[in-house]
């Protein structure tokens, strides 16, 4: 097994203008991501009417390595051929975060500013290769140490990430809602197609008391493909028994976009975490 630990603390992370924190993570995934999430965890700790939804995301307490109230962000992603998942852990780390993420590896190597860990062990033991870089910490599956390489050099600019380098993850998340607590992303190559898309998207933000917003979007090849199957997604909602009102449909051309506001109660199952 390897574990990566990218460990650069010469340098800081330069302050930028507020962004869509979704972007800001799909801007550190490779561009051979088919799978992507990212859960705002920080928000869903400021916020005590998301507590019973954090609490289902953090229900294995080792899960992420790293204490999940050390964690802000966490974006992951895979390829359908299994040549690496990923996962991007963004927040603010110490020395302790540190340690424990580099746990109880053997070896160790150099690339570039990362130290890629091999041969660990542990509750994460699966994982073969933890990066630490400033303010992330990347855990990774990887087939060989190339793809570790590339997942670096993604976060480091030199290659290109999923959302530079892949217009249809693009087009959907850039018609999402911007800052979600939760956003998934999944393209037909990955996840095979329910109504002929070629990619569909998600994202939840909180809404009043008790209610958190949601909107779908699903890109189809043409927007006569996306107007024959729009009505069939519609169906699918199961209104009554997830409680879901403001339930609305639109189509823009190759795009359907799909909103409503759900109770928070029901957002892990509705997402099928529970």
């Amino acid at each position: 097994m390897t574990i990566v630990i990218l460990a650069a603390f010469s340098g800081c992370i330069e302050e930028e203008k507020e962004t869509n924190i979704t972007v800001e993570i799909l801007k550190m995934l490779p561009g051979e991501s088919e799978s992507l999430t990212v859960f705002n965890l920080k928000a869903m700790r400021e916020e005590p009417n998301l507590k019973e939804y954090y609490d289902v995301l953090t229900e294995e307490p080792q899960a992420l390595i790293l204490p999940y109230e050390d964690i802000d962000l966490v974006g992951a992603c895979a390829s359908s051929s299994g040549k690496f998942l990923i996962l991007i852990l963004k927040g603010t780390f110490g020395d302790t975060d540190i340690e424990t993420a580099r746990g109880e590896c053997e070896n160790v190597e150099h690339y570039k500013d990362a130290e890629i860990w091999t041969e660990c062990g542990g509750y994460y033991s699966e994982v073969n290769s933890r990066v630490i870089l400033n303010e992330l910490v990347m855990l990774c599956k990887a087939e060989n140490k190339e793809s570790v390489k590339m997942a670096i050099d993604t976060i480091g600019g030199i290659k290109e990430s999923v959302y530079d380098s892949d217009e249809d993850v693009r087009d959907v998340v850039n018609r999402l809602l911007p800052n979600g607590i939760t956003t998934t992303i999944m393209k037909e190559s990955y996840a095979g197609s329910w109504y002929g898309e070629i990619i569909v998207g998600f994202t939840a933000v909180k809404g009043n008391e008790d209610t958190v917003k949601f909107k779908m979007v699903l890109k189809f090849k043409t927007k006569e493909d996306a107007a024959e199957h729009g009505k069939e997604v519609m169906e699918e909602f199961d209104k009554e028994e997830m409680e879901i009102s403001n339930l609305e449909m639109k189509q823009d051309k190759e795009f359907i976009e799909i909103t409503g506001k759900l109770p928070i109660k029901n957002l892990s199952k509705f997402l099928g975490y529970s």
